[in-house]
Order: C-alpha cells, then sequence, then structure tokens
C-alpha cells in the first residue's frame, strides 16, 4: 500500500466516531421537528456573516496601500537623473500590470536589463553601447549595494529567515505537496459529521482565499516594483558619478582600509560644512550692485563710484550672523541688451560654480530688456550641461526712493495693500519687473540702499536670501560632489600611472637582470671575457 493510501485509512478512522454523531443529530433534528429551524437559522446567520468577512476583506488590504515602503528619488540628483528616474518609474507601472512569475528569473533580468540601458542611455546618449560606459569597480560596488539591499529586506520581513536552512525550505517544500490531499479529505468529512460548522468553514476558507489572492497579487505586485525602482535608483547613482561618494554602511568590525575611507568621509562632511555658498551678483550699470554689497556687509566694502571700478569679478568673503559664511561675486555692469551674451561669457565659469544669484534692477529705470537678454544668457548657459540646473534667483528692486512723487521719503510702505501714491508705484514698479524679467513676483524685493535711506534690506531682501537657501545648499553640495569627483579622478590617475611606473621600472630591471645573465651564461660557454 502506498503512502497516500495509509494517510486516507487512518483519517477515516479518525473521521467515523464524528461523521457517527453528525448523522445521529440530524436524526435527533428531523424526528423532533427542529430539523427545519435549524436550516432556516444556519441560512441566516450566514447571510448576517457574509458583510462583515467582506468587510475584513476590503480591511485586510489596507495596510499594504497605506504602509507600503516606496523608493523615492535623490535630492541631489541633477535634471538629468530626474529625468532619468521618471524613465525608471514607467518601466516599473509598465512590469507592474504584467503577470510576471517570481520562481522564473528570466523575465526579472529582462527588466533590469531594460532599467539599466534606460538610464545609461540618459547619462550616455552619445555612446552605442550606453550600459558599458561605467569602471569595473563601481559596478562591483552596485552589485554589493543591491545586494546589501537584499539581504536586509529578506532578514527583516521573511519569519525565522534567520534560522530555517536552504534544505530545510526544500524539505518543508516537498512535506506540503501531501497537506492539500489530506486537507480536502478533512473538508469532506466535516461536510457529514455538521453540515452547518461546515459551510461556514468552507465560506470563510473561500473569502481567506480571495484576500490571500489578491494581497498576494498586491504584494507581488509591489515586491516588482521595489526591486526595479531600487536597481533604477543605484544605477542612476552609478551612470552620474554619484555612487562611489556614497556612504556605505560597515560592520561592527571595521579593517583598516575601511576606517580609512571613513576618517577619509568625515573630512570630506567637515569640509563641505566650511564650504561658503557661491552668490553672484549681476545688474546694468549704475543699478546699484557695489551699493547692494555694501548693505549686506553692513559696511563699505565695494567702491561706488560714477565709473564701475570692478572689471570682470570681484569676490567679498560675507560672514554675519544668521547667514551661512558665502563669497559675493561682484560682477562688472552692462548698458545694453547687445552686451548681454558678452558679459555672460566673461563669467561664464563663476556662472557655472555659483549657488545663487543675485540680481539689481533700478525700480526708475523702464527699459529691461539688457536684463531680460542677460538672464536668457544665463540659462543657455546652465542648462547646455544637463547635470546642472538654474541656481535659485533674488531680484533687488532698487532705487524705488525715485519714484513718484519724488520727494516723498516715509518708509515703512505696505506693497501687498498700498495706501498711498508712493506704495503704488513701488507695487506696480515691482509686478512691471517681474513681468519683464518672467519671475515670480515673490522673487522681486523692493529696496532702497543709500546709507541714509537705507530700507527693506533686513526686513526683506535678507529673508528672501534665507528662504533660498534649501536650493542654494543642495546646488553647492552637487557643486562639491562634482569638484571633488574630478579631483579624484585625476588622483586616481596618478596613483595608477605611479603604480604602472614601478611595475614597468621593475620590470625592466628584471628584464636588464635577465639580459646580463644570458650574457655570462654565452661568455662562459664560448670563453670570451665579460664585456
Amino acid at each position: 500500500m502506498n503512502l497516500k493510501l495509509q494517510w486516507i485509512s487512518i483519517l477515516l478512522m479518525l473521521v467515523i466516531p464524528y461523521l457517527t454523531l453528525g448523522i445521529a443529530g440530524w436524526l435527533y433534528l428531523f424526528e423532533h421537528g427542529y430539523f427545519l429551524l435549524w436550516l432556516v437559522s444556519t441560512v441566516a446567520v450566514t447571510l448576517i456573516a457574509w458583510p462583515v468577512l467582506r468587510w475584513l476583506q476590503r480591511r485586510s488590504t489596507r495596510p499594504l496601500d497605506e504602509g507600503v515602503i516606496e523608493v523615492e528619488p535623490s535630492s541631489h540628483w541633477s535634471p538629468r537623473g530626474h529625468a532619468a528616474w521618471n524613465a525608471v518609474e514607467a518601466v516599473a507601472a509598465r512590469a507592474a500590470t504584467r503577470d510576471i512569475s517570481l520562481d522564473r528569473p528570466e523575465p526579472m533580468w529582462e527588466l533590469l536589463r531594460e532599467v539599466f540601458e534606460t538610464v545609461a542611455r540618459e547619462f550616455h546618449k552619445g555612446s552605442s553601447q550606453a550600459m558599458l560606459e561605467v569602471p569595473v569597480p563601481h559596478m562591483l560596488l552596485l552589485v554589493e549595494l543591491v545586494a546589501r539591499d537584499l539581504r536586509r529586506a529578506f532578514s527583516e520581513n521573511v519569519p525565522a529567515s534567520h534560522i530555517l536552512t536552504i534544505g530545510d525550505l526544500r524539505r518543508m517544500q516537498r512535506l506540503a505537496t501531501f497537506a492539500p490531499t489530506l486537507y480536502r479529505f478533512y473538508r469532506i468529512a466535516m461536510v457529514a459529521v455538521n453540515p452547518a460548522s461546515a459551510l461556514a468553514r468552507e465560506l470563510n476558507i473561500y473569502l481567506q482565499g480571495q484576500m490571500v489572492n489578491a494581497s498576494a497579487a498586491e504584494t507581488k505586485r509591489w515586491a516588482i516594483q521595489f526591486i526595479l525602482k531600487k536597481a533604477g535608483y543605484y544605477a542612476i547613482e552609478l551612470y552620474s558619478g554619484q555612487l562611489m561618494l556614497r556612504d556605505v554602511e560597515f560592520t561592527p568590525y571595521t579593517s583598516p582600509s575601511a576606517r580609512n575611507a571613513m576618517a577619509t568621509q568625515e573630512r570630506r562632511d567637515a569640509l563641505l560644512q566650511e564650504e561658503p555658498l557661491r552668490i553672484l551678483i549681476i545688474g546694468q550699470v549704475k543699478s546699484g550692485k557695489s551699493s547692494l554689497v555694501n548693505a549686506l556687509f553692513g559696511e563699505t566694502r565695494a567702491a561706488v563710484d560714477v565709473v564701475p571700478r570692478t572689471r570682470h569679478v570681484e569676490p567679498y568673503l560675507l560672514e554675519r550672523d544668521g547667514m551661512q559664511r558665502a563669497i559675493i561675486l561682484d560682477t562688472a555692469g552692462y548698458e545694453d541688451a547687445s552686451r548681454a551674451a558678452e558679459a555672460v561669457a566673461e563669467v561664464r565659469l563663476e556662472v557655472l560654480r555659483c549657488d545663487l544669484i543675485l540680481m539689481t534692477c533700478a525700480a526708475n529705470a523702464a527699459a529691461r530688456d539688457a536684463d531680460r537678454q542677460l538672464l536668457d544668457e544665463l540659462r543657455k548657459v546652465i542648462q547646455a550641461d544637463p547635470d546642472r540646473e538654474f541656481p535659485p534667483l533674488v531680484v533687488a528692486l532698487t532705487q524705488i526712493d525715485r519714484l513718484r512723487p519724488f520727494r516723498e521719503w516715509e518708509p515703512p510702505y505696505d506693497i501687498a495693500q498700498p495706501s498711498n501714491t508712493k506704495a503704488e508705484q513701488i507695487r506696480e514698479a515691482l509686478e512691471a519687473t517681474a513681468t519683464d524679467l518672467a519671475v515670480d513676483p515673490a522673487q522681486v524685493i523692493p529696496v532702497c540702499l543709500l546709507p541714509s535711506r537705507l530700507y527693506n534690506v533686513e526686513e526683506g531682501l535678507i529673508p528672501a536670501i534665507l528662504n533660498s537657501m534649501g536650493s542654494a545648499q543642495r546646488l553647492k553640495c552637487l557643486r562639491c560632489l562634482r569638484e571633488h569627483k574630478d579631483e579624484e579622478y585625476w588622483n586616481r590617475l596618478r596613483q595608477q600611472a605611479g603604480n604602472t611606473g614601478r611595475i614597468l621600472m621593475k620590470a625592466g630591471f628584471s628584464a636588464l637582470g635577465k639580459a646580463g645573465r644570458k650574457l655570462d651564461d654565452m661568455s662562459r660557454r664560448f670563453g670570451r671575457p665579460k664585456p
């Protein structure tokens, strides 16, 4: 007798007493006239329990939607990185609609390959094999990070994963093949013993099966998206060149090389905190750039004259309470729109390295074509590099004291709800400037920079600069990462060249030694004296 028949025989022997009790109960209910009452009450209880079970089913799927762990893009990525992330999300969303079996690796490998190719093409558009445009050590680091995340996810979410061995799992899988057959016989026997409880149990099993199927499908959908997004996240870090600069978690025991790497990272973080912001000041001639520098410092730092003293860029180190240390870069002024491109070309390097832009516009000057042209040229220079984004912009609307009425100057002025002609003129100049420059009116701050009439610098301009510090800090971080990457690139290249040189020298000396020994052998063989 095979094993299955043995189990069936044992199960029948165990079920016979309960089956007898069920038949006796039926006969008792039928003989005493209670069978119809029992049947009606059973149907009623079942109908009442049905909506409750449906409500529990809907509720059971809620935690997965509400508490799901999502992979979010990094705030340090460039516009090109965010564009690559949008493409990764599109691949993940498309994969969620497909019926993918997780026990077959081929479909997942194809999706992962699509994710890597999508990201690589975004960063290496001119390469025919964009996915290969990455150093081997960085690709190995990517494998290490993905394996680390998979280990964490498996350890934290799979019960007893740290106890069960792979052999245990295989043995449990073989044992599970017999369980469904035995459970079906048990359910059939229970129908004969107690139809009412068996009917309720079957209904419960059906609903649980529906809930499990729904939850399983939802979990599988989330797992596929999580894997693809995680791979896409690290791929963007890899192909953007930022992966090697990210922190890697170390175990409690760290080797000397790991400690050196951590010390290097800590020094780099300290230098990043000490790195000052770079604030570029631009504006037309006589628009108040030098006066703005003096107002920011609270003392005379830049020469104020009819003829500008600055040639191209004049740097100043700004240190004041409540504001991060910054380098103020005062640029030469321009006079007309035809000089805008030339003015930007003169300071192009500083434009690409600045974290915030301060622009001065005279409120009493109606012609702002040169200012608009300059902003357009700045955008062209920055947008030419997809890895950079336009810095936050604050416009200082200067010389508001020269607006009509000319002789009136009684600050403060309520710009939001003007109560006199001067306030109305300031508001109109503010709105006109925002429209001409195509910027948000909140970015335009009216100020007076005359030392005797200093107005709205501490109250309006400094808070506007501080409100832009979040974006400026992010750009500073990206700037430092790029500079460190370039520095590390050349340092690594010098190190590799040095190592290669030592290897070649060693090989050369070895070759010379072999040649000398060969000459000695030849001299001894032919009896000739050594040269």
